[in-house]
């Protein structure tokens, strides 16, 4: 069974949402990011399907994986680099505590609040 594509310039890619990974920016920025993106979504599909259309499906498909082990690829080195955010995370926590046994807690001292004035007269 042969996979057929519509010939359909309208693109289903394009109209998807990024709203979930932009989040706590103004609305314009929102929006200009979330077009940009779509642009670069409908650039490279129509991309492919150029490249499909000339030289056949084998060569876009080829290109698809390849973006998909890319992807693959990718993914795992976020997921790396996230637990190295998070270990670092917890470090840092376990040496914030370590700093806060060995400072020892000082106390207010009447004597603080006493200034060198106070004690040379400026009239010497």
């Amino acid at each position: 069974m042969e996979l057929i594509p519509e010939e359909n310039n309208e693109s289903n890619i394009h109209n998807l949402s990024f709203n979930d990974s932009i989040i706590d920016e103004s609305d314009e920025i929102k929006n200009e990011k979330i077009q940009k993106i779509q642009k670069r979504v409908y650039d490279f599909e129509t991309s492919l399907i150029r490249e499909c259309n000339s030289y056949g499906w084998s060569r876009g498909i080829r290109k698809a994986c390849d973006l998909y082990r890319e992807n693959l690829e990718l993914s795992i080195k976020l997921d790396k680099l996230l637990n190295d955010n998070e270990n670092y995370k917890r470090e840092n926590i376990k040496l914030q505590e370590l700093i806060n046994k060995k400072t020892p807690i000082r106390r207010y001292d009447a004597l603080d609040d006493i200034s060198t004035p106070d004690i040379i007269p400026e009239t010497l």
